[in-house]
């Protein structure tokens, strides 16, 4: 790039968008508390059950920590064929890792 006659790098970094649903993982000891939803910025959903069924999510930690905050994406790494929901409508596919975490009756993830 140049700018005002001089001659400058620029670095970029660039990441893939990950788009699933931002959730906070709260471990006491070691184990699994809480799974709560970035909800509206103050107030979240309580998605504890749900969440535990998500196999790569641990439910015990190897070091008994006091107290942890652990922040991600719960997110589909390949999108399955379109879904249909209740409705009978379809849902988009990207839609899918939300609607499973905010289900109120939990399943096998």
């Amino acid at each position: 790039m140049q700018r005002f006659g001089k001659k400058e790098e620029i670095e970029y970094v660039v990441e893939y968008k990950i788009d699933g649903l931002s959730i906070a993982l709260y471990y006491e000891d070691g184990i699994l508390k809480n799974g709560v939803t970035r909800g509206d910025g103050v107030t979240g959903e309580d998605v504890t059950a749900n969440v535990r069924t998500v196999k790569n999510i641990p439910l015990r930690l190897q070091n008994d920590l006091p107290v942890l905050e652990a922040r991600g994406e719960v997110y589909l790494p390949r999108n399955p064929l379109p879904v249909s929901i209740s409705s009978g409508s379809k849902m988009e596919k990207r839609c899918l890792p939300t609607a499973a975490m905010l289900r109120l009756a939990p399943f096998v993830s």
